[in-house]
Formats: C-alpha cells, sequence, structure tokens
C-alpha cells in the first residue's frame, strides 16, 4: 500500500508580522499603490495621471516611491496624491532622486517626502506600507508568487470636462520570477497569464514577494516598473538606509 503524505494547505501568509486570509491578499498587498497625479495650471483639467506609486513608512518618514520616468519633464513641486474623497490634491515636502545615472534600473527610483502632509491630513496614512524588513537572501525557487498592482491608463476614467469626475481602477497581477538579468539592481518577472489589457501606468506601483518560510508564506516588499507587456523589471531594495533609499530617509 502506498504511503500517505501529508500536504499542508496553505490559509493565510505574514506581512510584518500580521497574518492575512489568502482571500484578502491581494488587496491587502495593493494598499499601497496609489495613482500619481500632477497639477495643471488649468481651470478645467486640475489634474493629470501620472501612473502608479507606492506608500511607504520608513524611520517614521512618509514615503511616495514612483519611477524618475514617470515625472522626468514635470516640475517635481507639481507630482500629487489625491485624498480619499477627491477633493484635494496633495503634494509633496520635497523629492530626491540619482543626479548622476546610467542604464541601471535602479537609478530609475525616486522618493517624495509626504511627512508633513501626512501629519497634516491623518488619511493619507492609512495607505502606507511600514517598510521594516529586508526580504532575506533565497534562491528565486523559494519564492510562491510576486504581486504587482497599479493603475493601467487604459483601466482609468478621466472625465473631467464633462463632469468634473476621475474614476480609478486597480489591477493585482500576480507574477513568477523569471531567468537572472543582468543588472544587478533588478529581478525579472513575466505573469502567470498573458496580460489582457495594456500595463502602461503600472510603473511605479508595488510589488510584494510571496515567499514560504519554513510552512508559513511570508511577504516581501519590493519595488517594480514596467517595461514590457509581458515582462516586469523589480527592482531590489538592499537596505531601509542610505543610499538606497537616496539621500531621504536618515
Amino acid at each position: 500500500m502506498a504511503r500517505s503524505r501529508y500536504v499542508p494547505i496553505v490559509t493565510d501568509t505574514a506581512l510584518n508580522g500580521i497574518h492575512i486570509p489568502l482571500a484578502a491578499l491581494p488587496s491587502a498587498l495593493g494598499r499601497c499603490a496609489l495613482t500619481l497625479f500632477v497639477v495643471n495650471d488649468d481651470p478645467i483639467y486640475k489634474a493629470s495621471l501620472r501612473g502608479s506609486a507606492t506608500c511607504l513608512l520608513v524611520h517614521n518618514h512618509y514615503i511616495v516611491a514612483c519611477c524618475y520616468h514617470q515625472f522626468k519633464d514635470i516640475d517635481p513641486q507639481k507630482i500629487g496624491l489625491l485624498t480619499k474623497g477627491g477633493e484635494t490634491l496633495v503634494t509633496s515636502g520635497g523629492v530626491r532622486h540619482f543626479i548622476d545615472r546610467n542604464d541601471s534600473e535602479f537609478h530609475d527610483l525616486a522618493l517624495f517626502d509626504f511627512t508633513e502632509p501626512c501629519q497634516a491630513i491623518p488619511e493619507l496614512r492609512e495607505h502606507f506600507h511600514r517598510f521594516v524588513v529586508i526580504p532575506p537572501a533565497a534562491p528565486s525557487d523559494d519564492a510562491m508568487f510576486v504581486q504587482v498592482s497599479g493603475f493601467p491608463i487604459a483601466d482609468q476614467t478621466y472625465d473631467l470636462a464633462e463632469n468634473n469626475h476621475i474614476s480609478l481602477a486597480k489591477r493585482h497581477i500576480h507574477c513568477d520570477i523569471l531567468q537572472p538579468s543582468h543588472d544587478e539592481s533588478v529581478v525579472l518577472l513575466g505573469p502567470h497569464k498573458p496580460l489582457d489589457f495594456l500595463p502602461d501606468g503600472l510603473s511605479g506601483g508595488p510589488a510584494f514577494t510571496v515567499q514560504r518560510i519554513g510552512n508559513q508564506p511570508t511577504c516581501w516588499y519590493r519595488d517594480a516598473r514596467r517595461k514590457r507587456q509581458d515582462l516586469y523589471p523589480q527592482k531590489r531594495i538592499h537596505s531601509v538606509s542610505d543610499p538606497c533609499l537616496p539621500q531621504l530617509v536618515r
């Protein structure tokens, strides 16, 4: 008679020490993804969309991470976030990014300091993920999957001219880790299923690796950006302090 084999059934995963049911995991991991907005000098089109962003709480600093290419042609003082009801667009207290950039994807990282706005407007804080633990070094086979979240431009309703209304829609994409990259700062990801939408607008959104630690699936935050429809470079953040969070979080 064949010997029976016990296979544990996964019902939850841990995030910063908190156990989250699997059914709630997509929304929990995507909570820190918000839409990046630009303040316009226009009486009708007062704001425009600029892709996704990731909200992080690091050393009591409220940091919004995104990609430099999302605003490289825009005054960074015009970059902001909408409050929950959409009545107010709040800009940051400053931005840091790499001045001397090369071809590394890591140099596309940019950080906006929203500490003062979050202190003044408490409702903004609910989206910020406390970034306290660096993912342990492990082979890619230990990763169960990676979730990327963000706001594809084609999914958003931008109707300021007729109804003064913007409706936002968030996507969660489950991905696998692919072959190693020539760039040590990134990990290449591929979606579980072929995408049936254009991913433009996902740049800047968060990526969480769900990795098995013993018998417990555990989530780790990483940054993400879109490059092609079927491939995601995922930035590795090796530290919660300088120089990986450039000159802002100290």
